[in-house]
């Protein structure tokens, strides 16, 4: 994730436009507002939401969108996926154009890097891919503290070693969205102190602890899938296993491409 804000601030400091993409709920949004494990105001940006074409039209909205490019605030468009070939070519024509003086962060939700930057190449700018949060399962602790500190009272909400174990075995389906989730309903229900993996919901709380065997076999699968682009023929040749294996064992680890 840090790795991710900071090329995205790169980005924006040398003025490029880029496409910030990911499953939904990873956090494209914070990753485009520049926001870090921490609480506190996000650095200056102008949002705008492609979805207001629809209701505005489309010719108002691009209009919109060109006066905002031409100011000195950078824009985030969020939610490009919306958006048709015939407003992505639109958009592309203001981004590329003299017109465009400030930064221009684009977000999209895909299914894969390679649907990302197939988007990307139709609008000419880079790309940058947010890994879900189950390739990145360091994330989860910072996350959580980010999170609990932005309850009130919530600072006292500790997770636990073994809680914290079982959630790095859990697919998160929703990404970051989810786990926000789970900290507020705890928040809800009054839970203050050490979070034990009792105290987590279910499906979450149908996980268990992995051993260290099995965490070094998950992070291995995780990173060959990261490395294939989430192709399991390539990650199974990455490690050296049959295919058959390689969807056997994301089976058992509850993994998804």
């Amino acid at each position: 994730w840090a790795a991710v804000v900071q090329y995205i601030n790169q980005q924006v400091r040398c003025g490029t436009p880029v496409v910030v993409a990911g499953e939904p709920g990873v956090g494209k949004t914070s990753a485009a507002m520049g926001r870090q494990f921490r609480a506190g105001a996000p650095m200056p940006r102008t949002v705008v939401d492609a979805a207001e074409h629809l209701v505005g039209g489309t010719a108002a909205w691009l209009q919109r969108v060109k006066s905002l490019i031409s100011g000195t605030t950078p824009v985030v468009i969020r939610g490009i996926d919306v958006l048709d070939d015939t407003m992505l070519s639109g958009l592309r024509a203001l981004v590329r154009s003299d017109m465009c003086t400030t930064s221009v962060l684009m977000t999209l939700a895909a299914d894969s890097s390679e649907s990302a930057e197939a988007v990307a190449d139709k609008l000419e700018v880079e790309s940058v891919w947010i890994p879900p949060l189950r390739a990145r399962t360091a994330d989860i602790a910072p996350l959580w503290q980010l999170f609990v500190e932005q309850m009130p009272g919530g600072a006292a909400m500790r997770l636990s070693e073994q809680a914290a174990d079982v959630m790095a075995g859990y697919p998160w389906p929703g990404n970051v969205s989810e786990l926000k989730s789970v900290v507020e309903k705890l928040h809800r229900s009054g839970k203050r102190g050490p979070v034990r993996v009792a105290d987590l919901p279910e499906p979450v709380h149908g996980g268990r602890t992995l051993t260290m065997i099995e965490r070094a076999e998950l992070d291995a699968l995780r990173q060959a899938l990261t490395e294939a682009g989430g192709n399991r023929s390539k990650a199974a040749q990455i490690l050296g296993l049959s295919r058959a294996t390689i969807y056997r064992k994301m089976k058992a680890y509850h993994l998804t491409a």
